[in-house]
């Protein structure tokens, strides 16, 4: 009897995991996008560049913008350096699940 509950009991918590992964990858979508810097001289290109692929999972999402990456670096005075990875843990902390 404990193994036909354990069979119902799985697809159950793959649900859960899956919403949990959804949730998440919703506001860290959000999150990211507001720390992303906003340069007076292009009014906010790295911000505009992210995007969610379609048909990825909710936690796949890209920047295309080429200096991206210098911006995580601290390149920006407006963002510190290692931003993106930080708005993760904060989304990961703050997000009720």
């Amino acid at each position: 009897m404990a193994r036909r509950n354990i069979r119902f009991a799985v697809p159950d918590l793959q649900k859960a995991i899956e919403g949990v992964g959804k949730k998440l990858g919703q506001q860290f979508y959000k999150d990211v996008v507001q720390a992303t810097p906003i340069a007076p001289i292009n009014g906010g290109n790295a911000r505009r560049r992210w995007s969610k692929p379609a048909n990825k999972p909710n936690w796949t999402m890209k920047n295309t913008a080429p200096y991206i990456g210098m911006l995580d670096q601290g390149w920006s005075k407006q963002a510190q350096a290692g931003y993106i990875q930080a708005t993760m843990k904060k989304t990961i902390k703050d997000t009720k699940i």
